[in-house]
């Protein structure tokens, strides 16, 4: 299995959170909490690197944020 690793921004929104993966297009996750949107966040991401890799699709690496 290989690791991964990438940037996540979590905003806080109408006091909810939404956490957010650059490098991945459309991965977004929500929570109660700063750490409940973490959570959910890494469950989105190994998804959708789950759904590339089945279709045989490049996986993206990590961008730098500037």
């Amino acid at each position: 299995m290989n690791t991964y690793t990438y940037t996540v921004l979590v905003v806080k929104e109408n006091g909810n959170y939404r956490a957010m993966c650059p490098a991945l297009p459309r991965c977004a996750a929500f929570g109660n909490t700063r750490k409940e949107a973490l959570q959910n966040i890494e469950i989105s991401i190994s998804h959708r690197l789950e759904v590339l890799k089945k279709k045989g699709e490049p996986i993206p690496k990590d961008k730098d944020l500037v």
